[in-house]
């Protein structure tokens, strides 16, 4: 095969701050104040509002609203929504957890405690609910219910799929009443799109899920974000139409990866990196965008100075694009959030008829077409729209995780790109590396298929197959610097 030769480095993607962009389905984790696990400083929401994310998911924390029982102080999440607001962002609340005066625990955080054990907790949770919603109703537009009942961790006992389903019909018409306009967002599941998740939603489906929620939302921490394949998404949908709730839409709501190996949690111990993060992002980001999700949240925007569930672990968690110093330093992953986040607003959306072959010149005589053709199964593509001109993603799923194997980093191969889409061109071609914001020319012909098809097919020459995404589309429908 070619070596790599046909790029040419003409400059780099422009950022764009989250008041510039009109709407996106990029969201990004705002998790774990309510046990205040970082700090929530002016410089953070800068750096967030710079991020170009519109769309931030944010804890609201019974046993910190409601420290004294019966009176609610929501000044501190005041402060989070409005500063989020004010740049350009629109945070969503997911409700919850337990409270200590209420739900039967000595916790302070009551993190699991359901409200449904006694009469008493289901009366002071309601009251909860509708004082919350009450509070932000001009402000919020969407209400999650709970976080990840599915796991024992944030579901004290059994993680019974019925129980939460008594948790969601207790709330729903508390909000619904409160704010007949709000979305309600369901289930938060942790088991994601496995065969664990199909079980619980099954079960959640059968009790009545379909006529209580607008959103379904589920969570993934894979180092390989394509462990979630088509066919699994594809079951998530059959699923919904089944019970008739093709309407509700399906969010990706908190999917991570550390920047440094930790026992606390997701991916505990796995031996990451700042530069592995990175790569997990913008896989997962891709993957979640080619597969049609309506939304996709990253987690998180911060590292925590410890972990607090059931409990206060002097252990600090690094999901963050963030680092939790005075000021915060920005890893990796937040410069490649921002070069995502500039192509992937409203102005792109994905162009299911598109379609992406990879080759090499000379392919079909070679005696590595056989040993190719597995690169070819492997590889992920993904077609999209942007401003009316053909915007394609590629990329080779392989190992981020080499020296645990003992195996040397995979080397980029060099393959020719054919993209075939049934309307728009790309005339002036661009190639862009979301990792770096590097824009390059390329080398790029249009070949025609048959005689008298008029279609034509974009061709680029000796452009790399990388493990982390790369894109090609028209220089007129970015920004550079």
């Amino acid at each position: 095969m070619a070596e790599t030769t046909s790029l040419r480095p003409i400059g780099h993607l422009c950022s764009r701050p989250s008041r510039d962009i009109a709407s996106s389905k990029v969201g990004i984790g705002f998790e774990c104040l309510d046990r205040k696990m970082w700090d929530d400083t002016d410089e953070v929401y800068r750096l967030t509002g710079e991020l170009g994310v519109k769309h931030a998911r944010v804890q609201t924390g019974w046993s910190r609203c409601e420290e004294v029982p019966g009176v609610f102080d929501f000044a501190w999440l005041d402060r989070i929504v409005d500063q989020l607001l004010a740049q350009g962002i629109q945070p969503w609340l997911n409700v919850g957890y337990g409270n200590i005066h209420h739900t039967g625990t000595e916790h302070p955080d009551a993190v699991g405690w359901a409200p449904i054990r006694s009469d008493e907790s289901k009366a002071a949770w309601c009251r909860y609910v509708a004082a919350l919603v009450q509070h932000f109703r001009n402000r919020i537009t969407h209400y999650e219910i709970w976080n990840e009942p599915d796991i024992n961790c944030f579901w004290v006992g059994d993680s019974n799929p019925h129980e939460y389903m008594e948790l969601l019909k207790l709330t729903v018409p508390v909000v619904r009443e409160n704010q007949p306009s709000a979305k309600i967002i369901g289930c938060a599941i942790a088991r994601g799109l496995s065969n664990g998740g199909a079980a619980f939603l099954e079960e959640y489906m059968k009790d009545g899920l379909v006529e209580l929620i607008d959103v379904y939302s589920f969570h993934r921490y894979h180092i390989h974000p394509e462990l979630n394949r088509p066919c699994d998404v594809a079951s998530l949908r059959a699923t919904f139409k089944q019970y008739g709730g093709e309407h509700i839409e399906i969010w990706q709501a908190e999917s991570g990866c550390p920047s440094v190996p930790s026992p606390t949690q997701a991916l505990a111990n796995v031996p990451v990196s700042e530069e592995v993060q990175a790569q997990v992002l913008a896989r997962s980001l891709l993957t979640d965008l080619t597969y049609g999700f309506d939304y996709t949240c990253y987690f998180h925007l911060s590292d925590f100075k410890f972990y607090y569930r059931n409990g206060f672990c002097e252990v600090p968690n690094f999901f963050g694009l963030l680092t939790f110093d005075d000021p915060p330093r920005c890893k990796l992953s937040y410069s490649v959030m921002q070069n995502l986040c500039a192509l992937f607003d409203a102005d792109t959306t994905l162009d299911p008829r598109g379609l992406v072959e990879l080759g090499f010149a000379g392919m079909n005589a070679s005696d590595q077409k056989y040993a190719f053709q597995e690169t070819i199964i492997a590889a992920k593509t993904g077609v999209f729209r942007r401003q009316g001109k053909p915007l394609a993603a590629w990329w080779y799923p392989g190992d981020l995780l080499p020296q645990v194997a003992g195996k040397a980093p995979r080397a980029d191969q060099s393959i020719n790109l054919y993209v075939w889409v049934p309307e728009g061109t790309i005339d002036t071609p661009v190639v862009i590396d979301p990792m770096t914001g590097e824009v390059f020319e390329v080398s790029f012909r249009h070949a025609g298929f048959a005689k008298g098809v008029g279609t034509q097919q974009l061709v680029l020459e000796n452009v790399p197959l990388k493990t982390t995404p790369l894109f090609v589309t028209d220089r007129s429908v970015i920004a550079m610097q």
